[in-house]
């Protein structure tokens, strides 16, 4: 039986198909309350832009609409495609 999330909740797992520094270092999903399942991408930030250490890390997250499904495609390149 595959896991289904229930609304508000969500899964996170290490980026083991992470190439370069700009892909994120956790990929998952998450759903919404309406049902609707996105991607989320996380990166762990520990230096700020001037590449100054932080004193505590910090991460960046960002949704999007989840590709493929049932009669869907997923893209070769996809990084939420596990």
């Amino acid at each position: 039986m595959a896991y289904e999330h229930k609304p508000n909740t969500g899964t996170l797992w290490p980026n083991e198909k992470k190439s370069k520094p700009t892909d994120p270092d956790f990929t998952g999903n998450i759903m919404e309350t309406d049902g609707t399942l996105l991607n989320l991408a996380v990166w762990k930030q520990t230096r700020d832009r001037d590449g100054n250490r932080l004193d505590k890390p910090r991460m960046n997250v960002k949704t999007s609409p989840k590709q493929g499904g049932p009669g869907g495609k997923v893209a070769e390149d996809d990084p939420f495609d596990f």
